[in-house]
């Protein structure tokens, strides 16, 4: 399980046009399939403080039978509590690496009965101040991720990606930031506002979660967190390759989530930016609006 575990709430539906029949979206009771959920966390990269054989940090919890290992949502993250750490026990500091690992991995430790130890996710500080102000009053997130969606009728900013319709979540406020105030027109920009979706909740929701629409979504890794897989020896030839964080004792030049950018049409409509976590191009395509 997840640790620590919060209410499960679903994300914003998105309208989407009737699919054909060899095309139809699951029941709204089906969920993601394990195969669907692997695609959806496998390139985004996460981070966990190791030893040189792999071997995370498991902190003891008071009357628990497990311990707990932090997973950092940005390397920059966990370089500040590798630098506490530093300060209290340089001799264990030394030992220790900030070690990339598939979100996909850390999904599979999180859901099985028989992990050695409990994860506990650990967002930027950046991007918890980035969304506090488009929270509602009493609501709270522990690791945001950033939607867009249009003003008028919430409509959420879908893409086309390898010739399907997806719903991008991104990790960076800034990095939705600066694609949508690069590419796009201010009177355009206008019509779009940014909401927030906890990760937490939409892990602990994916395989009963009663929106089709998830099956739809992707998510676009940090371009912070793509550039420090760039530096790292194992995963140069694929910036979404990642490490395996091993369960027993014993692993302009800069990367960007984003391709393309926001367009408009001959009516004048938006056209969404392009993400593409794979590298691979995708064509633009417009935000759908809700059906009535």
């Amino acid at each position: 399980m997840l640790y620590p575990i919060t209410d499960l709430t679903q994300p914003p539906a998105v309208t989407q046009q009737k699919p054909a029949p060899e095309t139809a979206a699951p029941k709204a009771t089906d969920g993601l399939t394990p195969a669907q959920i692997e695609v959806l966390l496998k390139g985004v990269p996460v981070f966990s403080l190791t030893d040189a054989g792999g071997q995370p940090i498991v902190s003891k919890v008071p009357d628990a039978t497990k311990g707990v290992t932090a997973i950092f949502m940005s390397p920059g993250t966990a370089g500040a509590a590798l630098a506490q750490i530093k300060t209290k026990n340089a001799e264990l500091a030394s030992k220790l690496k900030i070690n990339p690992v598939s979100l996909w991995d850390i999904y599979k430790l999180a859901t099985s009965e028989t992990s050695p130890f409990l994860i506990q996710f650990v967002a930027d500080p950046a991007e918890l101040d980035a969304a506090k102000p488009l929270l509602k009053e009493g609501r709270t997130v522990r690791v945001p991720l950033f939607v867009a969606k249009n003003k008028k009728d919430n409509g959420l900013l879908t893409i086309n990606q390898k010739g399907s319709e997806a719903i991008p979540m991104f990790l960076s406020k800034k990095d939705l930031d600066t694609v949508l105030r690069k590419f796009g027109k201010p009177e355009l920009l206008n019509e779009i506002t940014t909401d927030v979706v906890d990760l937490e909740q939409l892990l602990g929701s994916l395989t009963r979660i009663k929106d089709p629409s998830i099956a739809k979504t992707t998510l676009v890794p940090p371009t912070e967190s793509l550039d420090f897989l760039k530096t790292q020896p194992a995963t140069k030839q694929n910036a979404n390759e990642s490490q395996n964080l091993k369960t027993t004792p014993g692993s302009d030049g800069s990367s960007s989530p984003i391709a393309g950018g926001v367009k408009t049409n001959a009516a004048g409509k938006v056209k969404t930016p392009t993400t593409v976590p794979a590298k691979t191009p995708a064509k633009p395509a417009t935000p759908k609006k809700k059906q009535p």
